[in-house]
């Protein structure tokens, strides 16, 4: 049975858009920590630091922005990086090339156990996973591919605290770039 969350009828709506060709590009550009009111931002060509901190202001978020690179190339959205669940944080870190220590004192201070990707973990979208509420424990929704090369003490530090689902999304990572993140939208 579904229950009604949202009133869309009184919702409201922010346009970011502007002619300086300035982007904040959808939901993927941007990691919201919703219990520290807390923004990470990877820039990029899709995450602009002047729209960024203008979003942050709007909705009245902390920001924490950084670069980071994969192969030399920056990467393009934060969402396939990492992920802020309630308790802890799945991250890429060996990957971020300006503010590391800022990101990971953020993540330290709001109480989250950060659990550091590899490069095979983050070529295989484990950044690119959600945390769902789920009635007794969370639930940590990543995909199938992502979770086979998850190493073992990984999996130990989030079993800790959320149930595990993974879901085979072969052909929607392989053709379309992306993972589990990209598919479910947060509302909040």
């Amino acid at each position: 049975k579904l229950k009604k969350i949202l009133d869309y009828n009184k919702a409201e709506i922010v346009d970011f858009r502007n002619n300086e060709g300035r982007v904040l590009e959808g939901t993927g550009a941007v990691v919201i920590d919703r219990w520290n009111k807390i923004c990470y931002g990877s820039l990029s060509k899709r995450c602009d630091k002047g729209e960024f901190l203008k979003f942050c202001k709007a909705f009245d978020l902390k920001p924490v922005y950084f670069k980071s690179k994969d192969k030399g190339t920056y990467i393009y959205h934060t969402n396939v990086l990492m992920m802020v669940g309630e308790k802890f944080a799945i991250i890429a870190d060996d990957l971020i090339v300006e503010n590391k220590e800022e990101v990971l004192k953020s993540l330290r201070e709001s109480g989250k156990e950060i659990i550091s990707l590899n490069q095979e973990e983050f070529d295989n979208f484990a950044g690119n996973s959600i945390e769902l509420k789920g009635h007794d424990k969370n639930i940590l929704v990543i995909a199938q591919s992502a979770y086979d090369h998850l190493r073992k003490e990984n999996i130990e530090k989030i079993e800790k605290q959320d149930e595990i689902l993974p879901i085979d999304v072969e052909t929607i990572s392989k053709y379309g770039g992306g993972s589990i993140r990209c598919m479910i939208a947060e509302n909040f």
